[in-house]
């Protein structure tokens, strides 16, 4: 690892995690809420018919409404942490979900596929982004090795949600660090990377 770009990744982390929690409940949520129907309404979710997502902490984009909604129509996939690799595990709702390894809600075991679906649609989580897709998580690499690992006769359409105090100029990378498709924010739906689709 870069132990320069190792820093500046620290630097800008905790900046931009400071001005996150720093937002108004009221404004998290109202911002949520705009970013969700710039999701709902775009052709990229409609068609969509496996759809991997998280489950926000109080603090990120809230997306608890979103899965709850989406999978009366859609299946959806949460992010579960086994022997240190995330796992998309089919959510059938917040009524069967555990507490995980990181104290963030999870499925349980039982609904770990034994063949891993077809995801066309992964909604990420992340600390700061930048208009090229370029992703800053929280350090751990969980979702860059998933994205890289996660290989199919097509690329994973990848969706970042974010606060408009959570896009900068640049964010710093390494050779591993996987960019995102698309980042939506309240006022805005950018299209970061060209996605050619094969199904």
């Amino acid at each position: 690892m870069n132990n320069t770009i190792d820093s500046e990744k620290k630097i800008l982390r905790n900046k931009i995690l400071q001005a996150r929690q720093s937002l108004s409940i009221s404004k998290r949520a109202r911002d949520s809420r705009r970013i969700i129907e710039k999701i709902l309404t775009n052709s990229i979710f409609t068609n969509a018919q496996n759809i991997f997502c998280y489950l926000s902490l109080d603090d990120e984009v809230s997306t608890h409404d979103f899965i709850k909604d989406a999978s009366k129509n859609k299946r959806i996939f949460l992010p579960r942490i086994c022997d240190g690799v995330m796992v998309p595990t089919l959510y059938t709702g917040h009524e069967n979900l555990v507490l995980g390894k990181f104290g963030i809600l999870e499925p349980q075991c039982a609904n770990m596929p034994l063949v891993y679906p077809e995801i066309d649609m992964a909604i990420v989580p992340g600390v700061a982004f930048d208009r090229a897709g370029n992703r800053l998580g929280m350090g751990k690499g969980f979702y860059d090795r998933f994205l890289k690992s996660y290989k199919f006769d097509s690329p994973i359409i990848t969706v970042a949600l974010a606060f408009d105090i959570q896009v900068v100029d640049k964010v710093p990378t390494d050779d591993y660090d996987v960019p995102v498709s698309f980042l939506v924010t309240p006022n805005e739906f950018f299209t970061c990377k060209p996605i050619t689709l094969n199904r």
